[in-house]
């Protein structure tokens, strides 16, 4: 049983370090000179297009002890929606 958790212990502690010796950057924004358009084949009209994610969350209010929310884009910054009751 302590052979067990000491292997885990030191597995979790191996995985944790690998993780803080190669952090990775991600990012969903591209350019046109990053995807070179131009070298996509345009078989059969295909067309290629970019797909960007926006940032959407729940923005929250009281009036009258009521909780009310409404979606809010922050990537377009708009409303989304109506107030609703929740």
């Amino acid at each position: 049983m302590k052979s067990k958790r000491k292997q885990m212990v030191a597995s979790l502690t191996g995985l944790v370090l690998g993780v803080l010796a190669f952090p990775m950057v991600a990012s969903a924004h591209m350019d046109q000179k990053q995807l070179n358009l131009d070298s996509v084949e345009n078989n059969n009209q295909e067309y290629v297009s970019i797909i960007m994610a926006h940032a959407i969350g729940w923005r929250y209010k009281t009036i009258d002890g009521y909780v009310y929310r409404r979606q809010y884009d922050y990537s377009a910054q708009m409303w989304l929606g109506e107030w609703e009751a929740c």
